[in-house]
């Protein structure tokens, strides 16, 4: 028995790669038979605990069958559906009180934009999807900012964050976002490939960067601000320039725990781009 959430995961990577031009529906997928271990990440019984799963192990599975879809591709001459790896996601999420008052819980969609992997002949799509739906939608950044106290610093086009070779990936971004003067406020975040890239190249070419989060406290961005000076904008604004001050500057782990945040922190994020 396949459990029902790896089934949808790998049900969207089927009809995007697969049956992109015709009508989705489930009969497509009656060919497909599932054997996922009893007792594993994917199909764990439930006395047990598993981080993120199946959307974390599972997007890793969905790698695996758009790379085994790909390669199936080629010799059958269908090489115009031949599509490069995609990347995992990586999705903050907040709660706490608004701006307005309100009790607010969501998560930033952002990551409906990360680079698509090269395709057969081109580069891939820049900030073009997501693994996980074959429609998306990041939404303006206004959206997010109505949501909750959050205040995005940019949301750009990061270089080099797409896999390299003869077609690239297409590129992902970074996105920078402070926090609003409220009283209480907490952001977290999942994703993975913080060590190791989690998204790998195909027939020679190049893996994707790493992923990277970057949490600074008590920083002096609303004097920058006030004081009508640059303000940092991406990740290397922060790491590589001496931009910003703040009592702590720390790299964190991509499945980022719940943590306090007030006026002026800020929480930055790679947003990856597709394997080459």
């Amino acid at each position: 028995m396949c459990p029902p959430g790896l089934e949808g995961l790998a049900f969207a990577t089927w009809i995007t790669q697969a049956f992109y031009d015709a009508r989705w529906n489930g009969g497509s997928f009656r060919i497909i038979k599932f054997e996922v271990p009893e007792g594993s990440c994917l199909n764990a019984d439930s006395e047990k605990a598993v981080a993120a799963c199946p959307v974390g192990v599972g997007m890793s599975t969905m790698q695996a069958m758009n790379i085994v879809l790909s390669c199936a591709q080629y010799p059958s001459g269908k090489r115009h559906e031949i599509l490069g790896p995609m990347p995992l996601s990586d999705v903050p999420m907040f709660g706490g009180i608004d701006q307005f008052g309100r009790v607010c819980a969501n998560l930033t969609l952002d990551c409906n934009a990360q680079g698509v992997g090269a395709r057969w002949g081109k580069d891939g799509v820049d900030s073009g999807g997501v693994i996980w739906t074959p429609i998306s939608d990041a939404a303006d950044i206004e959206t997010w900012e109505n949501q909750g106290p959050i205040l995005y610093l940019s949301r750009k086009h990061a270089a080099d964050s797409g896999g390299m070779g003869k077609y690239r990936g297409g590129s992902g971004w970074d996105a920078l976002y402070s926090v609003l003067d409220v009283p209480i406020f907490k952001m977290l975040s999942i994703g993975g490939g913080a060590r190791v890239s989690s998204t790998v190249g195909m027939w020679g070419a190049y893996p994707v960067c790493s992923s990277t989060k970057i949490v600074c406290k008590e920083t002096n961005l609303y004097d920058l601000a006030k004081e009508q000076k640059p303000l940092p904008h991406s990740i290397s604004d922060l790491m590589e320039k001496d931009i910003l001050k703040s009592s702590l500057k720390e790299r964190v782990p991509t499945m980022m725990l719940a943590r306090d945040m007030k006026k002026g922190d800020i929480l930055a994020i790679r947003l990856l781009g597709g394997g080459g």
